[in-house]
């Protein structure tokens, strides 16, 4: 369980585990933390160890085009899925606890897998499998339509992912808001080590204007 943005949280498969994180299962293409209102927009994994034998690929894809297909040729699934509210649910005991008996949890949001800005462009995708809530406050003759349309877009993403191998000391950086991201099985013993952590986008940009003050040789002046 990831509590804050900005903890680095140790991935690696461990018995026992509640969370899919922590096994040698496969991971489903997902935005993270979708349970939160303000998921965070930036992703770090840092490989420290990468398994060893067969699996274990990591796998991305951009949202952002998936739903650019979908809106162009099934302009119906696209709209239930950036009008219709899903619930995204995550329960447990933090792992993470300095107590002996960890910080027990219930994380709960309710909000658009497609979400459109102002000027009806795509702003974030919101889409995990494992976490998506079977409670619905969606009516009772569209339930169908929507889980159609919430497959659907994930065929669409799986059809243009990437599947390669993360190396040791490599680091992925991915846009949270718009890159769906998972992995394959990881086939027999594992001592695969990832770390994981988040920052906000607002940071991300304060930080980029303020290198772009020391090295505007080097920067483009960006908004």
């Amino acid at each position: 369980m990831f509590m804050y943005f900005g903890n680095m949280c140790n991935l690696y498969p461990k018995d026992g585990a509640t969370n899919l994180a922590y096994t040698s299962r496969p991971l489903n293409l997902h935005t993270d933390l979708v349970f939160y209102d303000e998921t965070p927009g930036v992703l770090f994994l840092h490989a420290l160890e990468q398994h060893r034998g067969i699996g274990g690929d990591t796998i991305l894809s951009d949202g952002f085009k998936a739903a650019e297909v979908m809106r162009r040729e099934y302009p119906k699934q696209f709209h239930i899925l950036s009008t219709a509210n899903a619930y995204f649910t995550d329960r447990g005991v933090d792992s993470n606890s300095e107590t002996q008996s960890g910080f027990p949890y219930i994380k709960l949001n309710r909000g658009r897998v497609i979400n459109l800005d102002s000027n009806n462009d795509i702003s974030y995708i919101r889409y995990s499998n494992h976490l998506l809530d079977s409670f619905t406050d969606i009516p009772v003759g569209e339930v169908d339509e929507f889980f159609q349309a919430y497959k659907l877009f994930y065929n669409l993403n799986m059809e243009h992912s990437l599947h390669f191998k993360i190396n040791d000391g490599e680091m992925l950086v991915a846009d949270n808001h718009r890159v769906l991201h998972g992995r394959e099985t990881l086939q027999g013993k594992s001592s695969r080590h990832l770390v994981i952590t988040y920052i906000t986008w607002d940071e991300a940009r304060c930080r980029r204007r303020r290198l772009q003050e020391k090295f505007p040789e080097i920067l483009p002046n960006l908004p």
